[in-house]
C-alpha cells in the first residue's frame, strides 16, 4: 500500500502514513483499517490521476496540517501536494518530528517540509 500511495493514489496516502506507525506492534483494529482502505481502493479501481494540457505552466502547491492528531505522542500529521500546470506531481503525508505548541506552528513545519521537498 506504500507503493500504491506513493506513485499512483495520493488519496489513501494520509491512511497508510498512520496506519505504517503500528507496523511493528499491529493489533485486530490495525488490520480493520487497511481492510478498510483496501475495500475503498476495490472500490475506487476505475479512479486515476489525470494529466490535462495547460498553457499556464506555473508551479502551486498546498499543505495543511492536523494539529496534535496522535493523542499519544500530541504530534501533527503534514499533508502535502506540488501542482505543475494544473498536474499532480507529487505528494507526501507524514507525522511530524516534533510536537508543535500552537496550530500555526504545525503549519509552519509543513511548510518547511514542502521548502525541503522542492529544493
Amino acid at each position: 500500500m506504500l507503493y500504491l500511495s506513493r506513485w499512483s493514489r495520493p488519496d489513501i496516502a494520509c491512511a497508510v502514513s498512520i496506519l505504517s506507525c503500528f507496523t511493528a506492534a499491529s493489533t485486530q483494529l490495525h488490520w480493520m483499517g487497511v481492510k478498510r482502505i483496501l475495500g475503498y481502493l476495490k472500490g475506487t479501481v476505475n479512479l486515476g490521476l489525470q494529466i490535462q494540457v495547460s498553457e499556464e505552466l506555473k508551479l502551486k502547491y498546498y499543505v495543511d496540517s492536523d494539529y496534535a492528531n496522535d493523542e499519544k505522542t500530541k504530534k501533527s500529521n503534514s499533508g502535502i501536494i506540488i501542482l505543475f500546470g494544473g498536474a499532480l506531481i507529487g505528494w507526501k503525508s507524514r507525522k511530524q518530528t516534533i510536537v508543535a505548541i500552537f496550530t500555526a506552528e504545525a503549519k509552519f513545519i509543513a511548510l518547511f517540509e514542502l521548502c525541503s521537498e522542492i529544493t
